[in-house]
This record gives structure tokens, sequence and C-alpha cells, in this order.
């Protein structure tokens, strides 16, 4: 009997090693499976880090070219108020340009009714035979 028992406990003490053994596996497994998590959590996070800081620089980078476009519209704008001050002065020169070329005009028609009239007058003049104006 004293046989059997020492081989029930041995076999028994094997199974529990081996129990053991088993169940040591399986925690090294779940433990080394946890450290690849974790490593692929950290990977995971040292990524989502980069490419929070890419967005952040192409964020930067879109802020200073919308800057830059904004100051260029700016400077159009101004540009363009000048140029619309100047049309408006250009309009202003030809308009008076074109008051004096009426007036010229007009000037011009007066000068030309009155050489008439004095043609006319000098005319009549030299038919009545006028003295001292080269009649007969």
């Amino acid at each position: 009997e004293r046989a059997d028992a020492a081989g029930e406990a041995e076999q028994s003490s094997m199974r529990a090693n081996e129990a053991m053994l088993i169940e040591r596996r399986q925690m090294q497994t779940q433990m080394a499976q946890m450290e690849r998590r974790l490593s692929d959590s950290d990977a995971m996070r040292q990524g989502l880090h980069e490419t929070i800081e890419d967005l952040r620089q192409d964020l930067r980078r879109r802020d200073d070219a919308y800057e830059d476009l904004r100051r260029e519209l700016d400077d159009q704008a101004m540009r363009c108020v000048e140029l619309e001050a100047q049309l408006a002065a250009n309009h202003a020169t030809v308009t008076r340009r074109e008051d004096d070329v009426v007036a010229l005009e007009r000037d011009r028609q007066a000068a030309k009714q009155q050489l008439a009239r004095e043609a006319d007058a000098a005319q009549r003049l030299k038919r009545q035979g006028a003295p001292g104006r080269g009649g007969p």
C-alpha cells in the first residue's frame, strides 16, 4: 500500500508539475501577447504623435499661405483703389479736354462767322466804291 500511495503521490506530483508547467507556459504566452500589444500600442501612439505633429506643421504652412494670400489681396485692393482714383482723375481730364474742344470749336465758328461778316462788309464797301478802300 505504501508503494501504491507513494506512486500515486508521485503521479499526483507529476500531474501538478505538468499543470504548473502548462499554466506557466500559458502565462508566458499571455505576457508575450501583452508585451506585443503594449509595443504595438507604443508604436501606434508614436505614429499618432508624428501624425499630429505633421498635421500641425501642415496647418502652420496653410496659415502662412493664407496670410500671404490675404496680404496680397489687401495689396491688390489698395492698388484697385489707386487705379480707380487715377481713372476718375483721367475721366475728369478727358471731360475738361472735351469741354475745351467744344469751346474752341465754338470760338472757331464765331471767328469764321466774324470773318465772313467782315468779308461781306468789305465786298459791300468795294461795290459801293468807298474811297480809300481801293475802289474806283
